[in-house]
């Protein structure tokens, strides 16, 4: 959803805005692609956020292995090395700098 409303509004500020019209339809709909673009960061970054504050998984004491060691369990286990570590890979986000999209647009 966040790259379709990116291209939505990098298009249209193409087209209108970096062509050099001001037309007050087209500024009001790049204006909501903006804020809906600004919703779903937001919604991203709360995500990340409450899992920061939080990031294990509840285990049920019906489950054989787990349920009378622990109540919860490090969500990412086996992923990062700890706990630190994945936070902190939730906030930073992903690096698409090598994705195959990214090595196209710069050849």
């Amino acid at each position: 959803m966040i790259e379709i409303y990116e291209t939505i509004l990098n298009r249209g500020k193409n087209l209108s805005i970096n062509a050099g019209y001001n037309y007050a339809p087209a500024n009001k709909a790049l204006l909501l692609a903006a804020g809906y673009l600004s919703d779903l960061y937001s919604l991203v970054a709360n995500d990340a956020l409450a899992d920061a504050a939080n990031p294990t998984i509840g285990i049920g004491t019906s489950d054989k292995t787990y349920g009378n060691i622990a109540t919860a369990l490090f969500a990412f286990k086996g992923q990062e090395p700890s706990l630190l570590e994945e936070e902190q890979a939730l906030l930073r986000g992903r690096d698409d700098s090598l994705s195959p999209r990214e090595l196209e647009s710069r050849l």
